[in-house]
Parts: structure tokens; C-alpha cells; sequence
């Protein structure tokens, strides 16, 4: 996954999370994270959005790099609105605590 997300190969990194998925490997926070990472790199935050849609429903928990990763896509496109909705979602989980980089990106 590292070399996909250095890449911003984020289509293969989204095939691969569903291959995962389909041969049921274990996918951690850290395979979505760096999805999400590729996404944000090629500026598909709609991509990465569906990342973080599908690591929920796969029962796999977000952290607070899930977050600012998400926050980073956003923020890539303008889309503050996007951004103000993650951010109080990453504020009212209780397992996550929100960093100067979630707070950072938000406002970019």
C-alpha cells in the first residue's frame, strides 16, 4: 500500500482495499489510511470519501491521521463545508483526539 500512496496511484489503492475485502485479508486504519492518502495526493476527495464510507462500513476504526487526511483532501478542493462536517465528526468520537494538523487542515 506505502508505494501506491507515495504514488498517487489512488485508483489501484482502492482496488486493492476491495480485494482485501473480497478474500477477507484483515484490513487495518493504517491500509485505509494510506488510501486515503493517495486519494487526498490526487486531489479525490470525493475518492477518499468513499474510502472513509466503506472503512466505516468494513467495521474498521478512523484515527485522527484518518481524519486529517480527509481533512487534507478537502481542503485540497475547497470544500470547507466538507471539512466543518468531518471535523465535528472527529470532535464528538470519543477514541479520537483532534491535533493541531486536523485543526490546520480544517481551516486550509
Amino acid at each position: 500500500m506505502l508505494p501506491l500512496a507515495r504514488t498517487r496511484n489512488w485508483r489501484k489503492s482502492v482496488q486493492l482495499l476491495d480485494l482485501m475485502n473480497e478474500f477477507k485479508i484483515p484490513q487495518s486504519t493504517e491500509n485505509f489510511n494510506l488510501g486515503i492518502s493517495a486519494c487526498a495526493k490526487a486531489r479525490e476527495p470525493n475518492a477518499a470519501s468513499e474510502l472513509f464510507t466503506k472503512m466505516k462500513k468494513r467495521k474498521v476504526k478512523p484515527d485522527t491521521v484518518t481524519f486529517n487526511t480527509l481533512l487534507d483532501a478537502c481542503a485540497k478542493k475547497g470544500l470547507w463545508k466538507d471539512a466543518m462536517i468531518l471535523l465535528r465528526e472527529c470532535e464528538n468520537d470519543p477514541d479520537i483526539q483532534p491535533d493541531i494538523i486536523t485543526y490546520t487542515n480544517t481551516i486550509r
